[in-house]
């Protein structure tokens, strides 16, 4: 494994950029044109970042050529994950869309994914990327944000992540906030946490389902916390739809509404630890209107569950329970208020 540069990424702008000018470029320059011959990148100049290129592989792939500045004596491994390669150093035969050749050496970072909405997320990162490391980057800046891709693609070699669907119930959840950036930083790390969104003698929980019986599963202790904590429970009913919004979409529309950088490169590192490899395989959407006006709010102590401690010997127990008739309560003010603390 690649060890870490404990360089932080410096971001300059406050607000990223929403312009999605590599999206744009890639899929006007390359979508209609075939794959260039093996061995070649077919390429054109970023024009915000005109030292750098913009390519598209004989496979089809999505790249981008940085070129760095005179390296030091050490160079650090290549990468190659499913979704993403990172060759240090290359030296690049390049074909212009003029039929042109040219040799450029530099940083080559390969998106490989096959879900077209994970290369949109690779070309939007690598946008803020380039805004960032401006005209003449030291490959120490280059690094710092190849480190921050590789974190986030490595953990869609994760086989062991759970269903895609709660994921996106509880990116709808931030996405429908008023302030989603409370939500991102209260966010669990580890999908295998208690609670979603934690802050002490406060949580909530997002439960999707597939209609509108509501039937989730809790544990006990979720429904009768042990502490004295309040908890409230989203309950989003989740339908699959051809046409409807994968989670890298929701995931991308949260992060244009995040001002602070750490909250985006946050959100990016819990969506991809979720998701897992599910993020990658899964060519899942859902019905987007139908789930955001069906979320509703409930209290965890207004939900049956057991009132009496069970024996010290019973580690662990799990409750499937029908909420459609629990009441519900307008509680997303509250929960905002909670969470923020």
């Amino acid at each position: 494994m690649t060890p870490f540069s404990s360089r932080c990424i410096e971001v300059k702008s406050p607000v990223r950029s929403a312009s999605f000018q590599l999206q744009t470029l890639f899929r006007e320059e390359f979508e209609s044109r075939p794959v260039p011959a093996a061995g070649l990148i077919s390429a054109v100049p970023i024009p915000s970042s005109p030292t750098n290129r913009l390519g598209r592989d004989e496979r089809g792939n999505a790249c981008i050529i940085i070129a760095v500045g005179p390296g030091g004596a050490a160079c650090r491994p290549d990468v190659r994950l499913q979704n993403l390669s990172v060759r240090r150093r290359a030296k690049c035969e390049i074909v212009r869309t003029d039929g042109k050749r040219e040799t450029l050496q530099g940083v080559v970072v390969t998106c490989s994914a096959a879900s077209s909405d994970l290369r949109c997320f690779f070309l939007d990162l690598f946008d803020q990327a380039l805004d960032n490391l401006g005209t003449a980057p030291s490959e120490l800046d280059v690094d710092a944000w190849i480190d921050h891709a590789y974190r986030l693609f490595a953990e869609l070699d994760d086989p062991t992540a759970r269903e895609i669907r709660g994921l996106w119930g509880e990116l709808l959840v931030i996405a429908s906030s008023r302030d989603p950036e409370v939500l991102v930083r209260r966010w669990h790390d580890d999908p295998r946490d208690r609670f979603d969104f934690f802050v002490p003698s406060f949580a909530l929980e997002v439960k999707t389902c597939r209609d509108l019986d509501r039937v989730h599963v809790f544990s006990l202790a979720q429904l009768r916390p042990s502490t004295d904590t309040e908890v409230v429970v989203a309950s989003v009913p989740v339908r699959s739809d051809p046409a409807g919004v994968s989670a890298v979409e929701l995931l991308t529309e949260v992060e244009g509404r995040l001002q602070q950088a750490e909250s985006r490169a946050r959100l990016r590192e819990v969506t991809f630890r979720i998701g897992g490899a599910a993020l990658a395989e899964s060519p899942q959407r859902f019905d987007r209107r139908s789930a955001t006006a069906a979320i509703r709010y409930l209290r965890a102590s207004a939900i049956p569950a057991f009132e009496s401690a069970p024996a010290h010997e019973i580690l662990s127990v799990q409750l499937t329970i029908r909420c459609a008739n629990i009441p519900s309560e307008d509680l997303a003010v509250h929960v905002l208020n909670q969470l923020h603390g």
